[in-house]
């Protein structure tokens, strides 16, 4: 893989999470729940997957992104993406 390959699904994974962030905060809005609650739950989730689950620590490190943006409201960006992936693979 190229490293323009690479950037792109970066990119691609930035977008995506961002996405999510802003859906799940005007659910948490329209519906009155507590955000908190919301980013908590995708936590849980993140942690309640099985150790068999392929691709497990890049599905967790998605689902604790959300929660996180949902905590800030901000999004991770495409370098903090980049950062976690780089920390995972070494």
């Amino acid at each position: 893989m190229t490293k323009e390959q690479l950037e792109i699904i970066i990119a691609m994974m930035a977008g995506q999470t961002a996405a999510i962030v802003h859906l799940s905060l005007k659910v948490a809005e329209i519906s009155n729940l507590d955000k908190k609650e919301f980013a908590d739950s995708y936590r849980k989730t993140a942690n309640l997957l099985a150790d068999t689950t392929r691709n497990r620590e890049i599905i967790a490190m998605t689902l604790n992104q959300i929660a996180n943006g949902m905590d800030s409201s901000q999004p991770a960006g495409p370098r903090d993406i980049s950062d976690e992936i780089r920390d995972m693979l070494h």
